[in-house]
């Protein structure tokens, strides 16, 4: 950014130099991304697991599964 702000004439190839210097820099911004995301409770198997069971809680289920459910729990409770 400094490159780009103490480019008072617009010369263009300071630009361009100043876009490569960003993408060189994106693997050590993902490196530090990715050493922060690894500390954290993204990073652990059982939040995935309870995020999985709470979208699974919201999502519809088809009619069929639903009711042969219940009637499982209907035979298992009452023997209907």
């Amino acid at each position: 950014m400094v490159v780009v702000w103490t480019n008072y004439k617009q010369i263009r190839e300071v630009n361009i130099f100043a876009l490569v210097l960003v993408v060189q820099s994106l693997p050590f911004l993902s490196a530090v991304a990715m050493a922060a995301i690894e500390g954290s409770r993204f990073n652990e198997f059982a939040y995935w697991r309870s995020v999985e069971a709470k979208v699974a809680e919201t999502l519809p289920r088809p009619t069929a599964v639903a009711e042969s459910e219940i009637s499982n729990q209907k035979s298992a409770i009452g023997g209907q």
